[in-house]
């Protein structure tokens, strides 16, 4: 798969994630919804596992976020960091097709579109612990 089909893909898996955050929606209903969006076409299935693998492993996901935030608890952290963490741990984790590194430079580049340079030095942190704490 093409790098931007697969950039492509985290953005939507990113913002069903987020969707489901903000509007406490199930996370299996939104993702429904996004697959119907004609912008997904040719990358339905990459969408789809994204999303599919962080929902059956999420409570492992947040632990694993959690043990890396210096202060403070998963409520504590802005959505759009807390869906991109949860997106890049996911992908850095379960993806053995992804290489640890371009899951974090992917993921901070989407808390930069969506967030902002302090979202996006946060993720980035975070992201970094997680993979120094892997070697």
């Amino acid at each position: 798969m093409k790098t931007g089909k697969r950039t492509k893909a985290r953005e939507f898996a990113f913002k069903t994630m987020f969707s489901s955050q903000v509007g406490k929606h199930d996370i299996l209903d939104v993702l429904e919804s996004t697959l119907e969006h004609d912008d997904s076409k040719g990358i339905k299935g990459e969408i789809e596992k994204r999303v599919i693998t962080w929902n059956k492993n999420r409570k492992e996901i947040d632990s694993i976020i959690e043990k890396h935030l210096r202060k403070g608890t998963l409520r504590d952290v802005p959505n759009v960091a807390l869906c991109a963490l949860r997106l890049g741990i996911c992908e850095m984790e379960y993806f053995d097709d992804v290489p640890a590194e371009v899951a974090i430079n992917e993921i901070v580049e989407i808390s930069k579109k969506f967030g902002n340079e302090s979202i996006s030095g946060f993720v980035n942190a975070i992201m970094d612990e997680r993979l120094k704490s892997r070697l």
